[in-house]
């Protein structure tokens, strides 16, 4: 018996296919396009009320126009508009916004300036800090001798006596506030400060005497020393 033998027929050559997974490389770039300073029109009269907004934009860095009105008179801006189309109140301040947006009141004014406007100027403390509502309280201790400053420049003398008797009360509070602490609600400057400061210039327009007040005086000095406050009352001329 024999045995035959062939060799097994070459198997086809396989070709080795990689299966390396496959990756998509996406490149996001991103520019950040620097914000626009919010530029805001503040309706002033010099040396009333609006003049503690001013030294407030100054004090926070903001961007601002400043438009006159003859409050005293026509009512018109200084272009010739009627500002009672502004603000039907006819008072300043008011603060115009970019959107056209009109916001009436000292105190209202002040707060939008450096919440919203300037929030980290420090010129307000921070919601839930306890000092934040020492600071609107004095705003609204302020707003009412504002209007008791008012009956002041009345003609009539016996009207004043009243009124001189509530602001000597009225600052006896401040100046015992100012006898511990270098402004009216703490050591740094807010805007109940620049409010102070125009409320004590009006002592002065109507004789009312505040030389038994030595640090209210001195506080009135160390204000009035501010470079931002300095350029706000020449501007106010």
């Amino acid at each position: 018996c024999s045995v035959l033998w062939s060799p097994p027929a070459p198997r086809p050559a396989r070709t080795r296919v990689s299966s390396l997974p496959h990756y998509t490389c996406v490149i996001s770039l991103h520019f950040q396009v620097p914000s626009l300073p919010i530029m805001v029109k503040l309706y002033y009269f010099p040396n009333v009320c609006s003049l503690a907004p001013h030294i407030t934009l100054l004090e926070a860095g903001a961007q601002f126009e400043l438009v006159k009105v003859n409050v005293f008179g026509d009512h018109k801006t200084e272009q010739g508009v009627d500002y009672y189309t502004i603000n039907p109140k006819g008072a300043v301040p008011a603060l115009e916004l970019d959107d056209g947006q009109i916001i009436t009141e000292v105190t209202a004014v002040q707060q939008y300036i450096v919440e919203v406007l300037k929030p980290n100027a420090q010129l307000l403390p921070p919601v839930g800090d306890i000092k934040r509502y020492r600071v609107i309280e004095a705003l609204s201790y302020l707003s009412e001798m504002h209007r008791t400053y008012g009956a002041l420049f009345s003609p009539n003398e016996d009207a004043k006596k009243e009124p001189r008797e509530k602001l000597n009360k009225s600052y006896a509070i401040i100046d015992k506030a100012l006898s511990q602490h270098a402004f009216f609600t703490g050591d740094h400057f807010t805007i109940a400060d620049s409010f102070l400061f125009v409320v004590n210039r009006w002592a002065y327009m109507c004789g009312f005497d505040l030389s038994g007040y030595k640090h209210v005086l001195e506080f009135q000095k160390q204000v009035e020393a501010r470079p931002k406050v300095q350029e706000a009352l020449a501007a106010n001329k």
